[in-house]
């Protein structure tokens, strides 16, 4: 069976979806600490960049004022999603 352009776009479709259940898994176990108004979760590790610009937008919606994606640098890595009210 062939695979057509409809396949992939509804395999993203469902890996979005996935990694917006692990995000909310994440965000539900956090907290503003020390009045922070901003939350960091560890990035689903296989999300691509392009994943990410999807779920931003969907969590901007939801209410946050920012959703940024931090890396920090080659001596302290990490893949976080920083959420900000």
């Amino acid at each position: 069976m062939a695979i057509g352009p409809a396949q992939i776009e509804d395999n993203f479709k469902e890996s979005v979806k996935e990694f917006e259940t692990i995000i909310d898994r994440q965000l539900q176990r956090a907290s503003f600490r020390n009045s922070n108004k901003s939350v960091s979760i560890a990035a689903p590790i296989s999300m691509s960049q392009t994943h990410f610009i999807y779920l931003k937008d969907l969590y901007l919606q939801a209410g946050w004022t920012s959703v940024e994606r931090e890396y920090g640098d080659q001596r302290d890595p990490m893949n976080e999603i920083v959420f900000t009210k």
